[in-house]
């Protein structure tokens, strides 16, 4: 066997495997026996067609001939280069996928691949970089405007005619569409929203301060360049909503009734605020560790700029494309919205190998004190938390997800190291509400 490699591209590679031509008339010889045992042809008895009546019903033989012997070969043919000094080893991104073959009897046989392969990255940190690690505290006016958000919960709503206004709940019919198209999810009937309650895109509860019962009103807006959705990230839209009632909230007496109502057996206000206490201080953590290692990781991608396999990136987009169909529970244009969603794949992917090459270098490994403590931090958040822990320590892919929690963790704290952190010191709400 020869083999021999050509670049034909950043990241692609043409993989030729030569064969001697005997090989090739062994397996075929091989092959066409076989399929004389198994053919029906008119005028001979099953299994006594001539050889070449068989060869001649049979056009498609030298390819299937020549994809069988490439299988068996291909490993040991990119083992031969990776072991040759002279040679750049080859770590495979995406499917080798066999070229048309041209066989001249007596001839060599060349198969050919064309496949990617992982770029070599020549990772920088963040040194000298600045970093904004966000702080916040929680306080005593937090946990009051949390518990107000508890009586919220367990309120009625009472039909009023006046005009709307922030805290109220009105119940309306929408459709959106971008360039007087509609899209994937744009349209709601009876859909219910509490004005200030940030449910929708910044401008649609403003735009409804002040409408009364039976009243339509046109919203012109634009989606975030942050959206979820990354289709409609950054794009003008038009809101055509119309309002069927307007109610106000009454409010429960923050007592004993409304503390049993939320899981405190003997109605204690003091217990109530303590529980509460726990689970936002928990939400902060949470929070203030999610932001800083987002921070960390958008400067990591701007400081290290390189070639990505596509077809890394393609397998991306198509995971981004079924995580927007599971949210939006819809039928989607594949065609129409998979373009759009390559920018993001194309980060995560770098991304990947960015953390891929820390690992390596510094021999990273998850660590079990840490994936515990990840587990203990989200079991806390349910009363049978036991139950919950032993839940994740039993189900191999939620194992999975806190140990590679782990792993970014220690990555995230490396990165730290050398970058330059500029502490941004805000309050509970809006570290919790800024995106």
């Amino acid at each position: 066997m020869q083999v021999s490699v050509e670049s034909i591209g950043a990241l692609q590679r043409r993989l030729v495997i030569e064969l001697p031509w005997t090989t090739f008339e062994s397996r075929e010889s091989k092959e066409l026996k076989k399929l004389q045992q198994r053919a029906k042809i008119a005028g001979f008895r099953p299994g006594k067609a001539p050889l070449d009546i068989v060869r001649r019903q049979t056009p498609e033989l030298k390819e299937m001939v020549a994809a069988e012997l490439f299988r068996e070969n291909i490993e040991e043919a990119l083992e031969k280069v990776n072991n040759n000094p002279d040679l750049t080893k080859l770590a495979m991104a995406s499917e080798p996928r066999l070229e048309p073959v041209n066989i001249e009897n007596g001839q060599p046989v060349k198969l050919s691949c064309v496949f990617e392969v992982y770029p070599e990255i020549d990772m920088k940190l963040l040194n000298d970089i600045e970093v904004k690690r966000q702080t916040a505290t929680l306080e005593e006016a937090d946990l009051d405007a949390a518990l107000e958000k508890l009586r919220g919960l367990f309120c009625e709503w009472i039909s009023v005619t006046r005009a709307a206004q922030s805290g109220d709940r009105i119940q309306m019919d929408f459709e959106g569409f971008i360039d007087e198209q509609p899209f994937s999810g744009n349209a709601a009937k009876d859909f219910q929203l509490q004005l200030g309650s940030h449910r929708m895109i910044n401008g649609f509860e403003e735009g409804l301060l002040g409408v009364v019962p039976g009243e339509e009103r046109t919203l012109n807006l634009t989606f975030p360049e942050e959206y979820h959705a990354a289709d409609l990230a950054g794009k003008p839209v038009k809101f055509n909503v119309k309002v069927h009632l307007v109610e106000e909230p009454k409010l429960p007496e923050l007592g004993e009734e409304l503390a049993k109502k939320l899981g405190v057996a003997d109605g204690s206000i003091e217990e109530l605020r303590q529980v509460t206490r726990v689970d936002l201080s928990r939400e902060l953590d949470i929070t203030m560790r999610n932001r800083l290692k987002e921070e960390i990781f958008k400067k990591w991608l701007n400081n290290n700029i390189f070639e990505v396999p596509t077809s890394l990136v393609l397998r991306e987009a198509n995971e981004l494309l079924n995580e927007i169909k599971a949210k939006r529970k819809a039928n989607i244009n594949k065609e129409a919205i998979l373009p759009a969603l390559f920018e993001e794949a194309k980060k995560r992917v770098m991304l990947g190998l960015l953390i891929n090459k820390m690992v390596e270098l510094h021999e990273i490994k998850p660590h079990p004190e840490r994936i515990q403590a990840l587990i203990e931090q989200r079991a806390s958040a349910y009363e049978n938390q036991e139950d919950v822990i032993k839940m994740f320590l039993n189900d191999k892919e939620l194992k999975r997800e806190m140990e590679f929690l782990s792993i970014e963790e220690q990555v995230v704290e490396k990165l730290l190291t050398t970058a330059i952190v500029i502490d941004e010191i805000l309050s509970f709400e809006d570290l919790m509400q800024r995106r």
